[in-house]
């Protein structure tokens, strides 16, 4: 009995692994392809298979429909999480995606620290390109865990009012000015917007956020839980 259950548990383990490899897989050819095609070629049918349905997460909204995905590591292995955002939100894709890509903006940098704790939240460097940015910024965890840094690079294309984000991690060392208990993490995002038909004069889009997470470490699950409806709060 207690083989069969721990060769089970094994089977789990293997599939959630391999499961999070095709994750990965499927976020790096997307994120090529957005690099390499010049008009806005890809399509909601391959977003939706970047992320499997997961857990629902609790949301207040009935716009915003919100799931998790988590892979609960080995002790030696890191957390790893994919979370997934559908929604539909007041005004054009273009006004969307312009607050998107303004990551540093002041108002969400405020925002953040206030409501989130964030320790740092900024732009490294000028836009190498008019669509490109790269960014950093240090979350806030439990007093018993490192803060956690995320350091990327976000690009977006727009073709007739569908635009297309894509963000994934650097290796870009980032200078805060002072010292920060932090661990580097890892992530890759993909946001799909599009205008919805106008109605009575309103205008509406609709928002799909897929976002992975590696924590940079193993971390109990219940700060998974906690952490990631924050991380896909921006929608």
């Amino acid at each position: 009995m207690l083989r069969t259950e721990l060769r089970t548990e094994q089977e789990k383990n293997k599939a959630l692994i391999e499961e999070r490899d095709a994750d990965r897989d499927r976020y790096q050819r997307v994120i090529a392809e957005i690099n390499s095609s010049s008009p806005l070629q890809l399509r909601r049918r391959k977003l939706d298979n970047v992320a499997s349905s997961g857990q629902p997460l609790d949301r207040d909204d009935r716009k915003v429909k919100m799931s998790m995905k988590y892979f609960p590591p080995k002790k030696v292995e890191r957390s790893v999480a994919t979370g997934k955002v559908v929604g539909v939100v007041d005004g054009s894709a273009e006004e969307l995606a312009a607050w998107v890509v303004d990551f540093s903006s002041n108002e969400r940098t405020r925002v953040n620290m206030k409501d989130f704790g964030d320790k740092a939240r900024l732009e490294l460097r000028e836009k190498a390109r008019v669509n490109e940015g790269t960014f950093a910024t240090v979350k806030k965890f439990p007093f018993f865990l490192d803060n956690k840094e995320f350091v990327f690079r976000q690009i977006w294309k727009s073709d007739e009012g569908n635009v297309l984000i894509a963000c994934e991690s650097t290796d870009d060392e980032v200078d805060y000015g002072t010292k920060l208990r932090k661990t580097r993490g890892f992530l890759r995002a993909i946001w799909q917007i599009e205008d919805h038909p106008v109605r009575g004069g309103a205008k509406q889009c609709r928002v799909m956020f897929i976002q992975y997470l590696d924590f940079g470490g193993s971390i109990p699950t219940w700060v998974v839980d906690s952490k990631m409806p924050e991380a896909l709060s921006a929608v």
